[in-house]
């Protein structure tokens, strides 16, 4: 009898063993599914950012390309300032804060002709400037 009931017992904790074991199979097996599903994920997730990298790369050198050719045209533009009669610049230099005066006033949205009118500085000075101060803007 005590034989039986050991019997018993050693086929419990073998059935307990088996349950045991397919418990931690079936476990890893989900845990490998969602590992596969989180690197999916990640790797998707990776394409779009080095997409949307490229994509602001792509953008950055096109702004830098207009950027560069402002730059250009508002060197032309101060060549052609400085060589329309002479070729000596003009006669007063414009200060740094009458420059920002205008900047500022510039960016208010005056007119140009009043802020000629009221600063002394030509039209197509101000032009000069409102061009540069949007370039400084940009950069």
């Amino acid at each position: 009898m005590q034989l039986y009931h050991l019997a018993i017992a050693l086929g419990l904790v073998i059935l307990l063993l088996v349950w045991i074991l397919l418990l931690v199979t079936n476990y890893n097996e989900r845990l490998e599914k969602v590992r596969e599903e989180v690197q999916a994920t990640l790797a998707a997730q990776r394409k779009e950012w080095v997409a949307s990298f490229l994509e602001q790369e792509k953008q950055f050198a096109e702004s830098h390309d207009v950027l560069l050719q402002q730059a250009i045209k508002t060197h032309e533009l101060l060549l052609r300032l400085f060589d329309q009669n002479t070729s000596k610049p003009p006669a007063a230099p414009i200060n740094t804060g009458l420059m920002a005066e205008v900047m500022n006033r510039v960016k208010q949205g005056q007119d140009r002709v009043q802020i000629a009118h009221e600063t002394g500085i030509q039209p197509g000075e101000i032009d000069l400037i409102r061009g540069l101060s949007n370039l400084i803007e940009k950069t």
